[in-house]
């Protein structure tokens, strides 16, 4: 059912009634605000109970249809016919590709490019409702178009209107879309704040990455700033890098890419805590002090030196319980082999090891449930979902390799025999 199928104001492609919703939605007067003060987080290891030795297997890969290659955050998700179906979209390209189970294409959604009244220049993430109500966000324009399953736009809102400060050159995500106990619709989306430059020394303290927007009263309740408890805090605070964050039945989840902890935060976003990962190979990053004048040494801080985190998926239902899962990178180490700049770093073919950590998620509280398992070695990527049965859902990376593949796995934890198979991975002991 279209998500504006019985709102009276709905809208369709018709320029008139699109601009007249533009002309109201420009009203800075409206937008009313609540901030959240710092505060610290508790630092906690997970559940002391004593994880299992995982050994993953493969069990199936699914092959996108060759004539998509070019594809830019996949999605996995069980649709309303309790069925998987799997969608990406193509930025710049301005489509959003619908595929089976089995990776055959069923449905495109085209958008209005940015030279029309209503268009935007490029996806930057987007949310399934359901198959007729989609929401797709520009971060450049900082627009978000709902779209049914037959590319009719049905709403536009003017996102700057509601958080001027928000970025535009940032990477933004919707975390959820949903209407309150009111019945006014909502967006949970993360930015990053242009209030505060990086040079200024309330930059850690006050910048927010997360906003809660209610599109119909036009409040804004802005939360979650870099973590004072850090131990990474020293890089945090000067590297702009925006946190994954997932919704939860206790609030939120967030991860940055170059802290192992996993913060956690109450529905108004204020901070209840953080739980240690134990990763195995995750030292405390380090970099440039907060202030000073930045290298250009990525590659050295962000390769050789850090561990980095991968996209976050959030908490998955189970038929085993509730599981929260992350794929991080290694460092390579501080190797003089290894360029430190990334110019000269992407000339090579320097390959880091990825493992995977998986944690059964029960009352809100972490327990780990496996070692940490590699997975490089299989070629195994960003983990995009864990379905009901308990499989892992990856896309593959291999650089060998131009075709698009996401590949099922299941995670047992029978003890390793001599005839097991190469497409099998015991987990390390950390």
């Amino acid at each position: 059912m279209p998500f504006f199928n019985n709102h009276p104001n709905r809208l369709r492609i018709l320029i008139g009634p699109v601009l007249a919703t533009i002309a109201c939605i420009y009203g800075y007067n409206q937008i009313t605000s609540s901030e959240t003060a710092p505060q610290r987080d508790v630092i906690t290891q997970p559940d002391q109970k004593s994880p299992d030795h995982g050994i993953i297997s493969v069990e199936n890969t699914i092959h996108i249809e060759e004539l998509f290659k070019k594809s830019l955050s996949f999605k996995v998700r069980e649709n309303e016919e309790n069925e998987l179906d799997i969608w990406y979209h193509d930025g710049t390209g301005l489509t959003l590709n619908q595929f089976d189970s089995s990776g055959k294409h069923i449905h495109t959604i085209s958008l209005p490019t940015i030279d029309e009244p209503i268009g935007i220049n490029r996806i930057s993430n987007f949310f399934i409702y359901s198959a007729d109500s989609i929401f797709v966000y520009d971060a450049q324009y900082r627009k978000l178009l709902l779209v049914n399953h037959e590319s009719e736009v049905l709403n536009l809102w003017l996102i700057n209107n509601f958080v001027p400060e928000l970025s535009a050159g940032r990477n933004n995500e919707i975390i959820d879309i949903y209407k309150n106990t009111g019945g006014e619709l909502k967006i949970d989306l993360t930015g990053f704040d242009n209030t505060y430059y990086q040079s200024d020394p309330n930059f850690s303290r006050y910048n927010s990455f997360v906003y809660q927007i209610n599109l119909d009263t036009k409040v804004v309740n802005r939360g979650i700033s870099y973590p004072e408890s850090s131990a990474y805090k020293d890089y945090l605070f000067w590297s702009g890098i925006v946190p994954y964050v997932r919704k939860t039945d206790k609030g939120y989840i967030a991860t940055f890419p170059l802290d192992e902890q996993v913060y956690r935060y109450h529905h108004d976003l204020t901070p209840r805590g953080a739980v240690t990962s134990d990763a195995k190979d995750f030292p405390r990053a380090v970099g440039n002090p907060y202030g000073s004048a930045q290298k250009m040494n990525f590659a050295r801080i962000d390769r050789k030196l850090n561990g980095f985190n991968l996209k976050t998926r959030g908490i998955f239902n189970t038929d085993h319980g509730q599981k929260f899962a992350k794929v991080y990178r290694a460092p390579l180490g501080d190797n003089d082999r290894i360029p430190d700049d990334y110019a000269s770093f992407l000339q090579g073919n320097y390959v880091s090891e990825h493992y995977l950590q998986v944690f059964d998620v029960k009352g809100g509280e972490f327990t780990k449930r496996y070692y940490d398992i590699e997975i490089g070695r299989m070629n195994l990527g960003n983990l995009l979902y864990i379905d009901r049965d308990n499989r892992y859902y990856f896309l593959k990376n291999d650089p060998e390799s131009e075709e698009r593949e996401i590949v099922v796995c299941s995670i047992s934890t029978e003890k390793r025999s001599p005839e097991t198979s190469g497409d099998e991975i015991m987990a390390d002991i950390p």
